[in-house]
């Protein structure tokens, strides 16, 4: 695959992609619960360019371009879907926590992470 083909002997790949978990939740909370439903069966909704991947999707196909995956990281895990009034908010300060929570180690939270950092190497 071209992304081997990219990389010296020994070289590191570091790819952001878009998550599909991150989808199906914010479109579910929006309350467009077909464009939900379409995200979580592996459909893309209406007029969306680009692909989410899945972190089995995304390993696999790094994996298939044999490449060694060394770490997955989620990104953005809550920070893209607190509402903008509540980390501006006097009352309640969670921007240390939103920041803490913008690149945190795969695991349960995972899914609710925009991104996805993936490092591989040749």
């Amino acid at each position: 695959m071209a992304l081997r083909e990219v990389l010296r002997p020994g070289g590191t790949l570091s790819l952001l992609v878009a998550q599909r978990h991150a989808a199906v939740i914010a479109r579910a909370m929006a309350g467009h619960f077909t464009q939900a439903r379409t995200l979580l069966e592996g459909g893309d909704p209406e007029g969306r360019a680009g692909h989410r991947f899945t972190r089995e999707q995304l390993t696999a196909l790094v994996s298939a371009a044999r490449l060694a995956v060394t770490d997955v990281h989620a990104v953005r895990v809550f920070a893209d879907l607190v509402p903008g009034c509540c980390s501006t908010s006097s009352r309640v300060r969670p921007r240390r926590w939103l920041s803490s929570s913008r690149r945190s180690p795969t695991g349960p939270s995972t899914s609710p992470a925009t991104r996805l950092h993936l490092l591989a190497r040749r």
